[in-house]
């Protein structure tokens, strides 16, 4: 199944980055590399402009840490699911990860309104 997430990054996810995440990229353990990727790039700031947006648990983080950091939003679609296979792929092309969350997953889309533990339950 595709799994889609929505991401943070700090550094700058260059155009060679992004064609070696969608073309897929080597992994320091492992003996293949990773299938293509879907990336989508959404937003480019600082550090200091999207704390507000981040939960309240990453403000407190990373406002004490570098505000001027240069950050990328954007969407990446797997069909893999490697442990920390994303955070991975990010620090490959120079990036750190700071906000990672899964907004899909095949047919099934987030419900926006859940909280942070809950769930729903899904009829045929």
């Amino acid at each position: 199944k595709e799994k889609c997430y929505e991401f943070w990054v700090t550094g700058e996810i260059t155009e060679k980055g992004k064609q070696q995440l969608e073309q897929g990229i080597w992994l320091e353990g492992f003996t293949e590399i990773t299938a293509p990727a879907k990336v989508i790039l959404t937003e480019r700031a600082d550090l200091k402009e999207v704390l507000p947006d981040l939960p309240a648990v990453l403000q407190k983080k990373y406002s004490e840490k570098q505000p001027n950091y240069s950050v990328v939003k954007g969407n990446i679609t797997i069909i893999e699911g490697k442990k920390r296979q994303i955070r991975r792929m990010m620090k490959a092309i120079g990036c750190r990860v700071i906000y990672l969350k899964r907004i899909s997953m095949g047919e099934y889309v987030l419900d926006e309104t859940l909280k942070p533990g809950e769930w729903k339950e899904f009829t045929p």
